[in-house]
This record gives C-alpha cells, structure tokens and sequence, in this order.
C-alpha cells in the first residue's frame, strides 16, 4: 500500500506546474487615485486629433476624428495606415465605451486642444493633441495629469 502511495507522490511531484495567468501590463502606481472629467462638451471634443504620446502596446501612430452623436462619438481611427470605424458611447461624465474597453478622459485644456485619457487598470495612457505640434506649456501639463494620476512617465513614449 506505501508503494503505490509513494509512486504517487513523486509522480505528483514531477507534474508541471501551470502556466501564469498573462500578465496585463501596468504603467500606473498601485492604488493611486485617478479621476476622469467631470464636464465634457462633446461638441468642442469632437474633431480631428493626433496621439502624440502613449505607453507600450498603443498604436504610436494614431490619428482619429470624432464626431459627437447623441450619447456619444462615432470614432474614425488611423493606426499605421489601417482605418477602422467604431461607435464609442458615453457611460458616465468623462468616460468613454469603446470597443477595446472604457476610456477614461482625464483631464481637457480649456480650448479642447490637447486631452489626456487613460484606463484605472493602468493598462492604457495616451496624450491627444489636434496636432502634431504641441507647444511645451500644454505638453507638461498633459505629463503631469499623467504624473498625478499615478502613471509612471519613464515609460511613457513620445512620438516627435
């Protein structure tokens, strides 16, 4: 009876131990407090913009434009030459429903130039500009919501 127990045992011992779950990445700090705007103006969001800084795993190349629909944005996005259209909905102030998952705008300029979104997971940041030329003021201040937000900004990329 121990016999059989014992080739058992070390059978169970030689087993392979399952695989991790995949790691999702993390650019943000472990309970840091994040927050999405509280007013939005879908009208004066609405237009053409350019990422022009993002963490890993965004499209580094990205141009989308927005048009305000009711409860919502249909989304026409560029992705390294690659078009894709999807209707994105408002589900709370400052949060975004898209397909890959709720947006969180978290904070505008006052003119609607440059906006800063990312997700509480830590999984996603990215800065949006109209344009490709960001003036230095507004560029800092999109880096420090970042900061704010407990996002780690070594390994935020800047497209230039």
């Amino acid at each position: 009876m121990r016999l059989p127990l014992l080739a058992l045992a070390l059978l169970a011992a030689c087993a392979r131990a399952p695989d991790p779950a995949p790691s999702v990445p993390d650019y943000r700090r472990d309970g840091a407090p994040i927050g999405s705007v509280v007013v939005l103006d879908s009208a004066r969001f609405s237009g053409s913009w350019v990422q022009i800084a993002q963490y890993p795993g965004a499209c580094p190349a990205e141009r989308l434009t927005l048009t305000a629909r009711d409860g919502g944005f249909l989304a026409e996005r560029n992705c390294n030459g690659e078009e894709t259209t999807e209707s994105w909905s408002l589900s709370a102030p400052g949060r975004i429903e898209t397909p890959d998952g709720t947006l969180w705008i978290l904070w505008i300029d006052q003119g609607y130039r440059t906006a800063v979104l990312g997700r509480p997971e830590g999984d996603f940041g990215v800065i949006w500009n109209r344009n490709q030329s960001i003036p230095a003021d507004r560029r800092k201040a999109a880096r420090e919501i970042l900061d704010f937000n407990g996002y780690d900004l070594g390994q935020l990329v800047e497209n230039r």
